[in-house]
């Protein structure tokens, strides 16, 4: 479980920050000038991206606020399978987002 853990944390590490990024980028596009010439369209598709990159960074720090919680518990064992649970969901977002941006 431990060798476990450290590889999750290492695969969060990289995902974690790869999503706040791209959600940063995300939401500076809002204060561009040429933002308000979008069509609605690109604008629901613009404002779907914003929610999936925050739900996604949110499941990327979840395991993280987890570990605080289960830590000296002797609950490793579920902290590790609902870790890797949450970091499956994040990579999902991190498709939609990636998908979402070269749209």
């Amino acid at each position: 479980m431990d060798r476990n853990w450290n590889e999750l944390l290492q695969e969060l590490r990289v995902t974690r920050t790869g999503t706040q990024v791209v959600t940063g980028f995300l939401l500076a596009d809002a204060f561009q000038p040429k933002f308000d010439s979008l069509e609605p369209f690109q604008r629901t598709v613009y404002l779907i991206l914003v929610v999936a990159a925050a739900a996604t960074t949110a499941l990327a720090l979840a395991p993280v606020n987890l570990h605080r919680g289960l830590f000296r518990k002797r609950s490793k064992k579920l902290l590790v399978q609902t870790a890797h649970v949450l970091m499956r969901c994040a990579l999902g977002g991190v498709a939609v987002v990636l998908t979402g941006t070269m749209l």
